[in-house]
């Protein structure tokens, strides 16, 4: 940590603060709409995450739950990793707006070089990860993760929207799709467990992330064809 430390804070953020010139700071009435929606929109992201393992045991009991939280906490590892991507790419697309195309691109290839490799392995050995904890949990959780590490693809491209649409301060349609993730997932897990049982909240997870992927990069490419024209 001190090293690391010394490296940041004597050279790289006094060569950031050097190379980018920072924006003047937005107004307070603007400042608290920015927050309200995105605390709300937070709430909803949340939800998506921590509420599934509670329907799983309401659905389908706790020893079900039990076999479900352990694929879903493997899973659950990637959205902290995409979660960071994005973070890091609202600090330096606040900070200098201009850049965002060519930064979202950056992050693209960091995320496809790093983060897609690691969640092919984890679904082909997605049985031997998971025996570790016994032999029921590589039964009753594989599929589940593979059908989660599948939607995190399409969840890596949602992050990216989402997080140019921050920097833009689109904060409404931030809002609206973290309401349609939570709703989406939560809806679908609630009605395909009880038939599917622990892979209907992965089909649930890859359908939803899919689906709101597509549909943001189908708005993004009219977006631009209009503006072409």
């Amino acid at each position: 940590l001190v090293p690391v430390n010394l490296l940041i804070f004597r050279r790289l953020i006094p060569r950031h603060r050097a190379r980018v010139v920072a924006a003047p700071p937005p107004h307070l009435p603007l400042i608290v709409r920015y927050l309200a929606a995105d605390y709300l929109g937070s709430l909803f992201q949340l939800a998506s995450v921590t509420v599934l393992p509670l329907l799983v045991a309401a659905r389908l009991g706790l020893e079900q739950a039990a076999f479900f939280y352990a694929a879903w906490v493997v899973a659950s590892a990637f959205e902290l990793v995409l979660a960071n991507l994005g973070t890091s790419l609202l600090v330096e697309g606040a900070s200098d707006e201009l850049r965002i195309r060519s930064l979202t691109g950056s992050v693209a290839r960091l995320a496809c070089a790093s983060v897609i490799p690691i969640l092919a392995a984890t679904a082909l050995f997605a049985p031997q990860i998971l025996a570790v904890l016994g032999h029921g949990y590589a039964a009753q959780g594989t599929v589940l993760l593979r059908l989660v590490c599948l939607g995190m693809v399409f969840r890596a491209a949602v992050v990216l929207h989402i997080t140019v649409a921050r920097v833009q301060r689109r904060i409404r349609a931030v809002l609206f799709t973290q309401m349609t993730l939570c709703l989406g997932v939560l809806g679908l897990s609630f009605t395909l467990v009880p038939t599917v049982g622990n892979a209907g909240v992965g089909i649930a997870y890859a359908v939803t992330q899919g689906t709101v992927a597509v549909a943001l990069t189908g708005v993004q490419l009219v977006t631009k064809l209009r503006r072409g024209f």
